[in-house]
């Protein structure tokens, strides 16, 4: 048992605590990895789209319509 602002707790439920922290704090990270997964595959397909000329296409296709 610790003493904790008056309280008694047990270990266990310090253990319960720390569990579920870190159960928490994995989902966090596993979310970010895969918002940035998504991001540098979005910015690898731009840098593909852009290295084919395409939105150069796109410019001059818009510009002869004009």
């Amino acid at each position: 048992m610790v003493l904790l602002f008056g309280f008694e707790v047990p270990l266990w439920a310090f253990m319960v605590i720390g569990i579920i922290g870190v159960v928490l704090v994995w989902k966090l990270i596993k979310f970010a990895l895969t918002i940035l997964i998504i991001v540098v595959i979005a910015l690898l397909l731009l840098m593909f789209v852009d290295f084919l000329n395409i939105f150069q296409n796109f410019e001059n296709l818009i510009n002869n319509i004009i």
